[in-house]
Order: C-alpha cells, then sequence, then structure tokens
C-alpha cells in the first residue's frame, strides 16, 4: 500500500472512533499526528515536539506509565499495550485511554484511544450487578425471618413484586424525575398508602427537597425545603435511622398535614454510606404497619437508593460525554449534534440563527513563552467571559485548540454582531497575566459570523462561511469581527 493510499485511509480510520494515532522518529520526535473531529492545522502545535516531554506534560505523574511501555518498544521492537490508562482532568473527571506502541521501521506508531464511555459504563454495570447480590442476599435474609412465614402468601407475592417493579425503572429510564415518579406510583398502587413522598438531600445547602409524592399529600408542595432539624424525616436523615411513629398526634416531631393521617413511617435513603434522600409514607387509623412491613419498605427503600443512584451516575456520564474536560463548555461532538438540530428547527419555522467561530489571537506564541500550564489558564477564563457574554439560550462549544464557538438561536446577523463585540471587548480589556507582552499589547480574539438564511443553507456551509470570515479577520491585523456575506460583497 503506497503512502497516498496511506495518508487517505488513516485520518477515515481515526474518524470513526475517538482517538489519535502519532508517528515518532528515533530522535523521539513527532512527526506525524492524526486525532478525531481536529484537523492537522489545529494539531500541528505538538508536531515537531518530543513526544517523552509532550506525554510528561499533559499526564503529569501518570506519564510514567506510558513512557515504560514506549521505552520497551524503542529498546526490543516488540509491540506494547496498555490496555486501560485512567487520567484525571482539571475539572477532577476520569478519563481513560488504551495505548499501543508498534515499531514500523525507524519510526514508532502510538495509537490511542478514548475508552472512557465504555470504561465508565463498565463500572456502573459491575456496580449494579453488586449492588444486586447485595438486595438479593437481604431478600433471602428477609424471607428466613420467622415473621416472614406468619405473612400471608399473597401478601408475600406483592411485596416481591413491587422490589422487581422497582428494579425496573432504572432499566427503562435514567431521567431522575421519572424514575422518582414512578416509584411513588409503584408504592402507591402496591400498598395502598394514602401519602407517600420522596425527598432528596440538596448537599450545598444541607436541607431535604420534596422531589415527588402522591397527589393527597397536602404537608409540603413539591420542592419545598426541610431542614434536618425539622420533622420525622429530618431526623431519620441526621441520624440515619428508620423511624415509625404509630401515632403522630402524641409525637411533638410530627408535622401535622390537616388530613386524616395519624402515622409516618421515614426511611433514609443510604448508598455507600451517602444520603441521597428520605422515603416517608404516612397511613390512616384504618392501616398499620407491622415489624414485617418495616422490614419491607426498608428494603424497598435500599432498593430506591440504588435506583436513584443509578439514575444520577448515567446523567453525570451523559453530561462527562458532551463537555470539555479543559474548559467545561460543550465539546465537538455535542456542537455537531445541536447544531444540525437547530438548523433543521430555523429552516421549519423560518426563524434566524447565526453562527461564531472564534480564535485566541497569537495564541501559540503565549504558549510558547509562557508555557502550556499559563495557556490553559487562558483557555479556561476566555471560556468563562465569552459565556458570561451571551445569553442562556446560546450554545458555547470548545471547537478544538484555542478555537471557540457560538450558536445563537433565533438571532439575527446584526444581534450577533452586538454580542460578538461584547465578547471581543470583554477579552480584549481582560488583565491576563503577561498580556502586555502580546504584538497587540493584550490578549485579543478574531471572530467570524455566518447566519441563517442570507449565508447558509445548511449545518456545515455555515461552520464553512463562519470560517471564511475568521481568516477575514484574521487577515485584518486580527482583534476584530468580519461577517461572512459582508466580505464576500467585498
Amino acid at each position: 500500500m503506497d503512502n497516498q493510499l496511506h495518508a487517505e485511509i488513516i485520518p477515515f480510520i481515526v474518524s470513526q472512533v475517538p482517538s489519535a494515532l502519532l508517528v515518532i522518529n528515533k530522535e523521539g520526535i513527532i512527526t506525524e499526528f492524526f486525532m478525531s473531529k481536529l484537523t492537522k492545522k489545529r494539531c500541528e502545535n505538538i508536531i515537531g515536539k518530543n513526544f517523552c516531554h509532550v506525554v510528561r506534560r499533559l499526564f503529569s505523574s501518570e506519564a510514567l506509565h506510558i513512557l515504560d511501555a514506549y521505552d520497551q518498544t524503542k529498546k526490543n521492537g516488540m509491540p506494547q499495550m496498555i490496555c486501560c490508562h485512567e487520567h484525571t482532568t482539571v475539572y477532577d473527571l476520569k478519563e481513560y485511554f488504551s495505548w499501543k506502541f508498534q515499531l514500523k521501521s525507524a519510526s514508532i506508531i502510538v495509537f490511542i484511544r478514548d475508552i472512557t464511555e465504555y470504561t465508565l459504563l463498565e463500572q456502573e454495570f459491575n456496580e449494579l450487578v453488586e449492588q444486586q447480590q447485595k438486595v438479593t442476599q437481604e431478600l433471602y435474609a428477609a424471607m428466613s425471618n420467622q415473621d416472614m412465614y406468619l405473612m400471608d402468601m399473597e401478601q408475600t407475592k406483592k411485596h416481591l413484586a413491587a422490589l422487581y417493579r422497582i428494579t425496573s425503572v432504572a432499566q427503562t429510564t435514567v431521567n431522575q424525575q421519572a424514575v422518582l415518579d414512578k416509584i411513588i406510583e409503584n408504592i402507591t398502587n402496591d400498598f395502598g398508602t394514602v401519602n407517600v413522598a420522596l425527598l432528596l438531600f440538596d448537599e450545598v445547602q444541607q436541607v431535604l427537597v420534596v422531589r415527588a409524592h402522591t397527589n393527597c399529600f397536602h404537608k409540603f408542595p413539591l420542592t419545598a425545603q426541610i431542614s434536618l432539624s425539622e420533622g420525622i424525616c429530618g431526623y431519620a436523615a441526621q441520624h440515619r435511622e428508620v423511624v415509625y411513629i404509630p401515632n403522630g398526634k402524641e409525637d411533638s416531631q410530627y408535622i401535622h398535614s390537616g388530613g386524616d393521617c395519624v402515622s409516618e413511617l421515614a426511611i433514609p435513603l443510604v448508598i455507600k454510606d451517602k444520603l441521597l434522600g428520605v422515603l416517608e409514607i404516612e397511613t390512616t387509623d384504618k392501616r398499620e404497619f407491622y415489624d414485617m412491613d418495616i422490614d419491607m419498605f426498608r428494603s424497598i427503600a435500599n432498593q430506591i437508593a440504588m435506583t436513584i443512584d443509578h439514575a444520577n451516575y448515567v446523567s453525570k456520564v451523559q453530561v462527562q460525554a458532551i463537555t470539555d474536560g479543559m474548559t467545561g463548555l460543550y465539546n465537538y461532538r455535542y456542537f455537531r449534534t445541536y447544531l444540525l438540530q437547530e438548523f433543521k428547527r430555523a429552516k421549519r419555522y423560518e426563524r434566524p440563527l447565526a453562527f461564531l467561530m472564534m480564535d485566541i489571537d497569537w495564541f501559540k506564541m503565549y504558549n510558547d513563552h509562557y508555557g502550556h500550564q499559563k495557556g490553559d489558564v487562558v483557555l479556561r477564563k476566555i471560556a468563562n467571559l465569552i459565556h458570561s457574554a451571551v445569553r442562556d439560550v446560546d450554545i458555547v462549544v470548545r471547537y478544538g485548540g484555542e478555537e471557540f464557538a457560538v450558536i445563537l438561536p433565533e438571532t439575527s446577523i446584526y444581534d450577533a454582531t452586538v454580542i460578538a463585540e461584547r465578547i471581543r471587548k470583554s477579552v480584549a480589556e481582560f488583565p491576563f497575566e503577561n498580556y502586555e507582552t502580546q504584538p497587540l499589547g493584550f490578549l485579543s480574539v478574531s471572530i467570524g459570523i455566518a447566519g441563517f438564511p442570507r449565508d447558509a443553507m445548511n449545518d456545515v456551509e455555515i461552520i464553512q462561511h463562519a470560517d471564511s470570515a475568521l481568516y477575514a479577520a484574521k487577515d485584518a491585523n486580527r482583534n476584530c469581527i468580519r461577517v461572512f456575506y459582508q466580505i464576500n460583497e467585498k
């Protein structure tokens, strides 16, 4: 296979999965670099750099294992594989990569694959299996209790079916509110309880928040906050204890709802010593709880805690998958999906859509003078400045390297220019460290603007035209804004 065919196939293969491919010569210098979603232009800053220096800068104390595999390949010529390398980002998020080193002629080929999503899902699956085994053991223990034999067989089947249905909730949806509502519905239908509520613990404010309840639960409205020193629920959460009050009228901690409920059962939702919330159940004088009922609700509460924890974890993984680890902005993967959706919506309803593409001026010079750690500080600060300058409905993206993009729904080109000028000015006026050494005497950004329907009729065109406008801004001595249709008229 000739070199031309290699040059065509390698970027195609790399683009199909989150990955990168490097070619390192015998002096340890990176001579070629291919990376998913990013063009060669945006990655050229590491070409010509020493591989070992780049790895140490990117991974710090985690670099030893990578460099050891590289040295082994270099010395004995045998391929080396790192199946799962863990890396912690500046936002304390875990990333996972596989590395393969292969000697080819006088060069070493390094193939790096991002396996974060796969690894996190595998960990979550193993954790769920372990948790499910724990629940099964608790269920077996409950079944061996003498009180279980005294229960009516039909009641036992109902309790087991309730456990199964709550377990199934996690398999049908990962939306937290949908999970909570379904749990309330299942408990009400299966046990005929009058009032049921789920309160989740807010770690920041240190309060319980009512997130779901039956329609006849009048004690607290949704989103009401309860301190840990208030009522039966607060006590159960604070002390991590199951609390049952047979007659609320005789207990000073009971918060009266004004209805006919007389007793209350509060069970803390705890997983791995972490408080998630409280399950609260109230009954009338026509329905009282026996010890076996309380034991069963305790098992159900354990399953509810695992179901809620699972929904929270999946939500966190989903956010991590669409977020740039350096800046906390949306990443390129999410950007392409969202831009396509917004473009379809704009065309369907004949509404305007604007798009900004911006680049930090002379950023490579700043990096070369002060190092990549200082450069990373600049990237994060500019990301914050951009985010502060736009509206809540706008989507800010780290497009790649020192490039950022902003999707502006329902925005004309004129209004987009106003927003772009606000961004340009906020960056130019911010006192970055060592800003005075830049060619303009300050750090700045150049911005290109394109919009629908005037400049583009699809998502690919609007990116290309905004990029052309950005290059026009670069050619105009930078720190300025250019609009695509205006540069074409010239």
